[in-house]
């Protein structure tokens, strides 16, 4: 297997799996959507119903402890009022207080204050000299708040440093019958036995109650190893938010988070602040047990996700090989047409598009063989004809590749198979100085610029060659996109020989002719001076004239040979001489004015506005040149007649001549200036007088001086415009622009 073909089958991709596979992941894909919103909604409900059940479960062991500070507050109070503590004798409120020490084992110590804030008694289950040491109050605070008639219970919980237990003090304004604040009862207040209240709470499976203090101090706790030591939740989340609040608060709810808890685990908890004392009541339940439904409910979604993926699977393996079927038909059988068995059917029964589409490729496999075959015939007769031309003939790709060529092309550049190319042709080739002729570069040129080169004078060997290289242009919309180059080669060897041959013998015979016609003019001149006198007869007199006019008409067709010939092989000599164009036009129209009134013509001179810069050339030849236009002008207009203007610009003068004649078609005008050439386009059998060389020989002689020619503007019926330019001199008599 080639490189190539490993790179294919690399790059290959089934289209049953490709199927299946966006099958499955759309699938996939709408179930994760499918399955996000379900477990967020699932959860936004459970978050709420766990929210409500902690904020019950908050509440009923808020009002537990609530009803235990409640408790004692009450029995307080039932002391100050039914146990006389206004009124009586200091043994009657002793006996009221040790009564109450024993019916209520919560409280440790019991101190009676007068409206004074003096200590009036203290009774204690404690002996008394560590009475005194170990309750610890701030009676400034006490008695603030007794003397507006309300009950007081610290902020804050002392751990006890003999039995190491919590305690909190207590107290109540003693008022009299009449409302009147007579003194205070302060109580110390064991919380121990507020330990199995919270400690018997339930909470779920297995959550917990624990009461916290405002410094963050662990007050009521199941583990009461934990309380006794004093230990500071200020750590967790719930006890933290307490500590920051104001104490009116409760935990917040609103998107139950998971944190840590009091055994170091991960729950979801809320906390509730006391309404009698400035503490709080924190709920925690483990988050396991707590998102347990959903947890359970992602399971089952997660289990229906996968048995609706291997079922989508499944159905998507199905589908796709049923859409692949055909398909994969239609390849099978386009790799059998590709290896050129255009014969081969595909049978699709299907009715929907996949079987149009095979009806569809079988049309089009019937169409396309029609259409190889008529190409190859094309072909075949294309090669045919290529091979049978007498030029050399290639077709070239952009990359300067030679698609065909002809045996011709092949016999003038003998060449080893591969190494036959431009550069190769280029080599052999040279033009008239002996230089290398790029012929790559101008195949370049003529993609480029979309345009023919053509070189007329190259040598190979001994043989005098021609080249034309056309880009071959291919329509796209409104544009044309160069695709390759045709590449013609000439052997002109054989004609360069006839046309030698040929200016030769013109030459010759032209030169041979002009002497015995320079005597037939010579004497025709003189008979037709003397006839009169001595011939008298009219007739011959006529006669006369006939030979004289043909033998002119004769000298002149010489005289262009000759010069043509000349001109031709770069023999005539050219003068560079400075005088006025002005006047040499005025000379000449003045020789033409005659001839110009016996068709009724008007031969006007357009004078320039201001006075004109002289010119360099050869003013014999320039007259030449001149009187060749005018008289073609006159010789072909019947009506109005010609006019001739002057303009100087960019270093030019430009003379033109302008006629009302018959004007020149326009699919002549390209080979006006040709040799052989007339406005009719025809030489033989032409109205027209002269030679059929005079543009051509304008032509060639305002080039050799440097000037130049030009058919401005020609319509049928109107008229003629022909410009001359010359190259202004400057005031030392050399060319203006150099």
């Amino acid at each position: 297997m080639s490189e190539s073909e490993e790179k294919k089958d690399k790059k290959f991709r089934s289209l049953t799996v490709s199927l299946a596979v966006a099958f499955s992941v759309l699938t996939i894909f709408l179930l994760i959507i499918a399955g996000g919103f379900q477990a967020y909604f699932s959860l936004q409900a459970q978050q709420k119903d766990l929210a409500n059940n902690l904020t019950l479960v908050a509440n009923g062991a808020a009002d537990t402890v609530n009803n235990f500070i409640q408790g004692k507050f009450d029995i307080l109070a039932a002391t100050v009022r039914l146990g006389d503590l206004t009124t009586g004798s200091y043994e009657k409120q002793d006996a009221t207080l040790d009564k109450l020490l024993g019916v209520e084992p919560a409280f440790r110590q019991l101190v009676l204050f007068d409206l004074q804030q003096q200590e009036l008694l203290r009774v204690s289950r404690i002996s008394k000299s560590l009475s005194t040491e170990l309750m610890k109050y701030d009676q400034g605070e006490i008695f603030s708040k007794t003397n507006q008639k309300e009950s007081y219970l610290s902020s804050s919980v002392y751990i006890d440093e003999l039995t190491s237990e919590p305690m909190a003090i207590m107290a109540v304004p003693v008022i009299d019958v009449f409302g009147d604040i007579k003194g205070t009862l302060v109580a110390e207040v064991n919380l121990k036995f507020m330990w199995d209240l919270v400690g018997g709470m339930t909470i779920g499976d297995s959550g917990l109650a624990y009461v916290v203090d405002r410094r963050g101090n662990l007050i009521a706790f199941q583990d009461i190893g934990r309380v006794l030591k004093g230990e500071n939740l200020a750590n967790l989340k719930e006890v933290r938010e307490f500590i920051q609040s104001d104490g009116t608060s409760r935990g917040s709810t609103d998107g139950l988070g998971i944190s840590q808890g009091i055994q170091k685990t991960d729950v979801v908890s809320t906390y509730l602040s006391l309404g009698l004392a400035d503490w709080a009541v924190v709920i925690e339940l483990p988050a396991r047990e707590a998102y347990r439904s959903v947890t359970q409910l992602s399971l089952l979604s997660a289990l229906i996700a996968f048995l609706s993926f291997a079922i989508a699977l499944l159905a998507g393996i199905l589908l796709s090989r049923k859409i692949a079927r055909p398909i994969i038909k239609l390849r099978d059988v386009a790799i059998e047409i590709s290896k050129g068995k255009l014969d081969t059917k595909i049978e699709v029964q299907t009715k929907d598009e996949i079987g149009q589409l095979a009806d569809s490729f079988n049309s089009m496999t019937a169409q396309l063989a029609k259409s190889i075959r008529e190409l190859q015939e094309e072909r075949a007769r294309l090669v045919a004809s290529i091979d049978s031309l007498p030029l050399g003939f290639a077709i070239v790709d952009q990359k300067g590749e030679f698609i065909i060529a002809n045996p011709v092309l092949m016999g003038l550049f003998p060449s080893q198979g591969k190494n036959f190319s431009f550069n190769y042709v280029s080599a052999q080739l040279l033009d008239k100085t002996g230089k290398r002729v790029d012929l790559d570069v101008e195949r370049k040129r003529a993609l480029q610029k979309e345009e023919p080169v053509e070189f007329k004078n190259l040598f190979l060997d001994d043989k005098s060659i021609r080249v034309f290289i056309s880009p071959i242009l291919l329509e796209q919309g409104d544009k044309y996109e160069a695709i390759g180059t045709v590449f013609l080669v000439e052997d002109t060897t054989e004609q360069k020989l006839l046309e030698e041959a040929k200016n030769s013998f013109v030459a010759i015979t032209a030169h041979e002719l002009r002497t015995p016609l320079t005597i037939i003019r010579g004497n025709a001149e003189l008979i037709s001076t003397l006839l009169p006198k001595e011939l008298p007869n009219p007739q011959i007199k006529e006669m006369v004239d006939a030979i004289e006019r043909s033998g002119i008409r004769l000298l002149d067709i010489v005289n262009d040979f000759l010069d043509l010939t000349a001109l031709e092989e770069h023999k005539m000599r050219f003068k560079s001489e400075q005088f006025d164009l002005v006047k040499l036009v005025n000379e000449t129209v003045s020789d033409f004015q005659g001839r110009a009134a016996k068709k009724s013509l008007f031969l006007k001179i357009i004078p320039p506005d201001e006075h004109m810069s002289e010119i360099i050339a050869d003013q014999e030849r320039t007259k030449e040149v001149v009187v060749n236009i005018i008289g073609n002008a006159i010789q072909y207009t019947d009506e109005g007649g010609i006019t001739l203007s002057f303009e100087e610009k960019n270093g030019l003068i430009e003379l033109s001549i302008k006629d009302t004649g018959i004007g020149i078609e326009p699919d002549k005008q390209k080979y006006l200036f040709q040799k052989f050439q007339t406005v009719s386009g025809r030489f033989l059998h032409s109205r027209e007088y002269g030679s059929g060389m005079g543009l051509y020989i304008s032509k060639l002689a305002t080039e050799s001086m440097g000037s130049t020619i030009r058919l401005e503007e020609s319509k049928l019926g109107v008229g003629s415009t022909f410009t001359i330019t010359f190259p202004k001199a400057d005031s030392k008599g050399r060319l203006s622009n150099g």
